[in-house]
């Protein structure tokens, strides 16, 4: 993983942590370190996105109250699809790597949402703000890649394959 990717996560976390409360929409806050785990995976190949998904996973059950492991879930399938898809060059297009970006979002907030419900069946509520925060996560994405694009042969480099 290059230092620029691990700059990224730092950044993602600490926004996550610092201004995550005031950059929310309602209830809804958008779960940055999944961004970032978005982007990382739309240009590296679906092997090295679930090794940032999975680092970015335990950086979050870390600090997140939610049972251990439930982050790492959460981002590990959404990072193998779209380290797919950018493999597919979906990730040039910006329409598409929005729409991308909304699909793994709601599919990080529905794994996590599972994942809670198995392991707390008594402790959550309904299902809705979980998946609010991942669509918010999906629809603040866009703007995110814009402004990592330049910084994109930093963050990522050329992909190699589907393999490495």
């Amino acid at each position: 993983m290059r230092p620029a990717a691990l700059a990224l996560l730092a950044a993602a976390l600490a926004w996550q942590l610092l201004a995550g409360s005031s950059s929310g929409v309602g209830p809804a806050r958008p779960d940055f370190l999944l961004v970032a785990v978005a982007y990382i995976a739309l240009y590296e190949s679906p092997r090295r996105a679930l090794g940032f998904a999975l680092v970015a996973g335990l950086v979050a059950d870390l600090v997140s109250a939610d049972p251990w492991g439930a982050h790492v879930l959460g981002y590990l399938l959404p990072a193998w699809a779209l380290g797919l898809a950018g493999a597919a060059r979906w990730g040039d297009d910006p329409a598409a790597r929005a729409g991308l970006a909304v699909l793994a979002s709601a599919l990080s907030g529905g794994i996590r949402d599972v994942v809670l419900l198995v392991l707390e069946p008594d402790a959550r509520g309904p299902a809705w703000p979980l998946l609010a925060d991942a669509l918010l996560a999906g629809a603040v994405a866009p703007l995110v890649f814009a402004l990592l694009d330049p910084y994109r042969e930093r963050l990522a480099p050329e992909r190699r394959g589907l393999i490495l």
